[in-house]
């Protein structure tokens, strides 16, 4: 068993957001050297995920936890976790045939593996995110995901490519070794410094590479010997002239907030009164709400609530310290009917959706950069108002009408002036309304 010092790739990602292109496929060519090894000695993981990546202070990367990997040659054991119809693994970047019989899963099911963690490094999501693990093992055997090129502009449409062969549904169409993947990602990859390459010297265009491989389970019988760090010798592929350079953005599309809504419910049974703004009536203490927003393209988000008591609280992501995740479609509170309680008292309500095309970092981070906002607790009263980035709306009460614009109280124009001057603030849409004293009739003032 050896001790290694460093951070699991999955906390990397959800620590400093999406990872550049060049180091994504550094660290994933590393995995594949370390895979290349252990299937040479017959063995396949099984569980190949973002956090069972360990990178080093040295920009190695170790492959970890072998405790559920099994030789090729081994007989299905008699365990009821191997069994067939039971899921061995984890869901988010399990292969299709391995979710239907864990026994038929081969080197080429670690390849998908590495594929949606390659997916992970360069989303800061893996290929499908959303539901239970059963739904999720339906969408790997029966959905594409998003195209990584919709999420990451940036990403050379010859490593889409790659990526696309990683996760292909039939194991057959995948590459046939980790060696083959090391080789396609090479024209991509990003060298780590002080990683060290000796020449083998005997053959020609041939190198050898030291393949640390950390283990970090349970032993399994037979393994014994397996050692912890491994040379192998491996010819790298030609590299084509058009992947020699692999520098061809997509073309930028445009970033705007499509909608942004706050549904309004009242009472212990939660019943629906409409849309803020539109059709609702105005909202009182303990009422209940929830947000949903829609962007013309993948982004990076923060939703933020400013309460009636003066104070800030970020809703997705929810942890200060965790970075957001690329996304066309806001929805809080994400578990159905699930709501943000108008508990603070009376006074002033906003929420402030901010995206950006590049990743954003933990909004702890970004707060602290930006500074703090202007806000504290308000009188209720001025109407629903929107700013949607250039000019403010006061919102109608009902649907078809227009809205007017003009000039909303001070409160909301410093709010929205504060995000809009902000660093890295591509899209806002900004949704202001008045919380009324539990016990005051609609228009009155007290």
């Amino acid at each position: 068993m050896e001790y290694v010092e460093g951070t699991t790739l999955s906390r990397l990602v959800h620590e400093k957001g999406p990872l550049p292109v060049g180091q994504a496929c550094n660290y994933i060519r590393q995995a594949a050297d370390a895979l290349q090894h252990a299937h040479e000695h017959g063995l396949v993981h099984r569980d190949l995920k973002p956090s069972n990546l360990l990178l080093t202070p040295d920009g190695q990367v170790k492959m970890l936890d072998l405790g559920l990997a099994r030789l090729r040659e081994e007989p299905p054991p008699g365990d009821e976790v191997t069994t067939v119809g039971r899921m061995l693994g984890t869901p988010d970047y399990m292969a299709p045939e391995q979710a239907t019989d864990p026994r038929r899963a081969d080197v080429r099911s670690d390849l998908y593996s590495l594929g949606c963690t390659l997916y992970f490094l360069l989303a800061g999501r893996p290929p499908f995110p959303f539901g239970t693990p059963t739904d999720k093992a339906i969408k790997h055997a029966t959905e594409d995901p998003l195209p990584v090129r919709q999420l990451r502009p940036d990403v050379p449409p010859e490593l889409a490519a790659v990526l696309d062969r990683l996760l292909a549904k039939d194991p057959a169409r995948r590459y046939p070794t980790p060696a083959a993947l090391g080789a396609a990602l090479e024209p991509f990859a990003q060298s780590t410094p002080g990683r060290v390459r000796r020449a083998a010297g005997r053959t020609p265009g041939r190198r050898r590479r030291w393949v640390g491989l950390a283990l970090a389970a349970a032993c399994l019988a037979g393994l014994a010997a397996l050692p912890l760090a491994a040379r192998r010798l491996l010819a790298p592929a030609p590299v084509p002239p058009a992947l020699s350079a692999p520098n061809n953005p997509a073309p930028a599309a445009e970033l705007h907030m499509v909608s942004l809504h706050v549904q309004h419910y009242r009472g212990e049974q939660a019943t629906w009164l409409g849309e803020l703004g539109q059709d609702s009536a105005e909202a009182r203490e303990d009422d209940d709400v929830r947000v949903s927003a829609r962007l013309s393209i993948p982004a990076y988000c923060y939703l933020v609530a400013f309460n009636a008591d003066g104070k800030e609280q970020p809703c997705l992501p929810r942890n200060r310290e965790e970075a957001p995740l690329p996304t066309t479609e806001v929805v809080y509170p994400q578990k159905p009917k699930s709501y943000f309680g108008l508990t603070d008292g009376a006074g002033l309500q906003a929420f402030v959706l901010v995206a950006s095309r590049q990743p954003l970092p933990p909004y702890a981070r970004w707060e602290a950069a930006a500074g703090a906002a202007p806000w504290r607790a308000h009188v209720a009263g001025g109407g629903v108002w929107q700013f949607d980035g250039g000019e403010f709306e006061l919102l109608p009460r009902e649907r078809g009408t227009e809205c007017q614009r003009g000039a909303p109280p001070w409160p909301r124009q410093d709010l929205c002036a504060f995000f809009k001057g902000r660093p890295g603030v591509e899209a806002l849409r900004v949704l202001a309304f008045p919380v009324k004293p539990k016990g005051e009739k609609p228009g009155e003032a007290k």
